[in-house]
């Protein structure tokens, strides 16, 4: 378990869970007592000089009075239900007190995020508002129990100094798709008590040595995966950090308010601007207007309102503006009952000539007959392929695609921002790569004047020194023209299938083509 967990960021204080009583009773009765402050260090340690450790940070990134509002209106039916689990769960065996966010400025935001599998979350508080992500394939109450602990000041039990003693970190097995930073030992950090292998902020320990982490002694008994509750340890911890007094707040619960975006990140070049649709669902009265915020100044926002609480946010980058990095945009909103939400995404302001090179939405200007919806190109697995894997999550299917599909097919689909397979970006050299990364868009066949568009190939073929030239396109006048048939383009055709067919001079909708 959790082997996308927790964006590499660097903690100023961290702690390390203790096992310090053996129920849940005990360990919220027990009183800690005054103990000799030692900082963790790569030296051995002693069970003696362990057992007296329950330790301070120098900089304290605890909640204060164990109080973290949280807002849920970012995110999925399944990821509130497994979060809110997990914060009751913590809320029952400690004095934290999780509740509804209405005008906290430091808070915990819910989010998904569809186009990478994994959770993250901040360690502790930092300040402001701080992302908790629980993507579509890590939304169970284990998962979402360790981010929380993340959130809550708790590192890895497995990057512990003294963690030789317990466990062989095996970087050999190590994959393309662990990040082998979340292995390495903390040098700076506090620990609290003894090692706990049953912790849940303990990676996978596999007993027949196969795994990245096995158990130095084959003989000790672990708790098994997943782990879906708080051990003994986990529970003294909490404890030491927050106090053991038993808690009688309400139990963690949600306003079933939510955020529908058009965009989770834009991209805009220097100066350019760009729109995000947001809808408040259900469609209840809001109190007031609504809050537009940048946390960037030279990113300016503001709100055109229209019926059924839909909202057009138009974004402005502006002049000298490059930040390569993700900036947040928060929409404040209040209904009439006092509910409070918010809406976030992000915006990412690059030069110019990267725009085409970062991941966007590549939009239709044809609408089906009765339909306003907009509708985008659209990368899917091939059906044998997917029937292998039934149950896919948006996130997992990206990486299903990469390491299981030479081909995919490609489809017209209604634009949805949770869906990553709809994003793609235009390589310096024209290449037209799906969010796969690995897969790039050329014509399959020839039929008269139309050219089949039913398959994606592998780079395989497309970054060879010598390509083949369909896999080169060239965007012109909204056209997008494949350089090998120059007298075509790629056209959206009867069924949602995208086709290659003959330039129309007179600029028909179903030939044009814009990012978003």
């Amino acid at each position: 378990m959790y082997p996308f967990c927790s964006k590499v960021l660097t903690p100023i204080s961290i702690y390390f869970l203790p096992i310090l009583a053996s129920s849940p009773i005990q360990a919220m009765d027990q009183q800690v007592p005054t103990t000799e402050l030692t900082r963790d260090s790569e030296e051995e340690v002693t069970e003696t000089k362990r057992l007296r450790r329950a330790l301070i940070p120098a900089q304290d990134r605890r909640w204060p009075n164990g109080r973290v509002p949280y807002v849920l209106t970012n995110a999925s039916p399944k990821a509130r239900e497994v979060f809110l689990a997990a914060a009751r769960q913590i809320s029952l065996n400690s004095s934290l007190h999780f509740f509804e966010r209405t005008d906290e400025p430091d808070y915990v935001y819910l989010a998904e995020d569809n186009h990478y599998p994994q959770c993250h979350s901040r360690k502790g508080k930092i300040g402001g508002p701080q992302e908790l992500a629980l993507s579509p394939s890590c939304q169970t109450v284990g998962e979402a129990l360790h981010e929380l602990m993340h959130t809550l000041s708790f590192l890895h039990e497995h990057q512990r100094s003294d963690r030789d003693q317990h466990i062989v970190v095996n970087q050999k097995s190590f994959g393309v798709r662990l990040n082998p930073k979340q292995y390495e030992k903390v040098k700076d950090a506090i620990i609290l008590g003894s090692y706990d292998l049953n912790s849940v902020m303990h990676y996978d320990i596999d007993p027949q040595n196969q795994l990245e982490i096995s158990l130095r002694d084959p003989n000790t008994i672990v708790r098994t995966w997943p782990r879906s509750t708080l051990s003994p340890g986990d529970i003294a911890g909490l404890n030491i950090l927050y106090g053991g007094t038993p808690n009688t707040a309400p139990m963690p619960t949600d306003n079933q308010l939510k955020v529908v975006l058009s965009k989770h990140e834009l991209i805009l070049p220097e100066n350019g601007t760009g729109t995000v649709v947001l809808q408040v669902l259900p469609n209840v009265y809001l109190a007031r207007a609504p809050q537009l915020i940048s946390e960037n100044p030279l990113i300016t926002a503001t709100i055109d309102s229209q019926a059924g609480n839909t909202f057009t946010l138009k974004i402005q980058a502006q002049p000298a503006t490059t930040t390569e990095v993700l900036n947040r945009v928060f929409f404040h909103f209040l209904t009439s009952e006092g509910k409070a939400g918010t809406g976030i995404f992000t915006v990412k302001v690059v030069d110019g000539t990267k725009v085409q090179q970062s991941f966007r939405q590549l939009v239709s200007s044809w609408r089906p007959a009765g339909s306003d919806k907009k509708q985008c190109l659209e990368a899917r697995r091939l059906p044998a392929n997917a029937q292998l894997n039934p149950g896919i999550t948006p996130d997992n299917e990206v990486l299903q695609a990469v390491f299981n599909d030479d081909q995919l097919s490609i489809a017209i689909a209604p634009c949805d921002a949770n869906k990553p397979l709809q994003l793609w970006r235009q390589d310096k050299d024209g290449y037209l790569v799906s969010r796969t990364e690995i897969h790039c868009l050329a014509p399959l066949k020839q039929v008269g004047e139309k050219m089949d568009m039913a398959r994606l190939h592998l780079n395989n073929k497309c970054e060879k020194n010598t390509p083949p030239i369909t896999y080169k396109w060239r965007y012109e006048n909204g056209k997008l023209i494949n350089v090998a048939f120059p007298a075509t383009a790629l056209s959206y055709a009867a069924g949602d299938v995208p086709v290659m067919a003959k330039i129309d001079n007179s600029q028909p909708s179903w030939q044009h083509w814009y990012w978003y």
